[in-house]
């Protein structure tokens, strides 16, 4: 696929399903390189990791400036 283009409506659905759908070798590689990155990006242990991560700024922040007291 040469160029991204952004869903607005139905139209650009079925374009882009059309252009899938008309190199499926790019298709089938592109689907093998997301899942890759799925994988390696996206595990349970990994957004329990992030998300953790996030709520600790948050106290942390929180209490620097006094919003909750420990």
């Amino acid at each position: 696929m040469s160029a991204t283009k952004f869903v607005n409506d139905a139209c650009d659905i079925a374009w882009g399903v059309g252009s899938r759908l008309d190199d499926m070798d790019e298709t089938v590689l592109m689907g093998k390189k997301e899942r890759k990155l799925v994988e390696r990006h996206l595990t349970w242990d990994k957004v329990a990791d992030s998300a953790v991560e996030v709520y600790g700024m948050l106290w942390r922040t929180a209490e620097s400036i006094k919003v909750i007291e420990t």
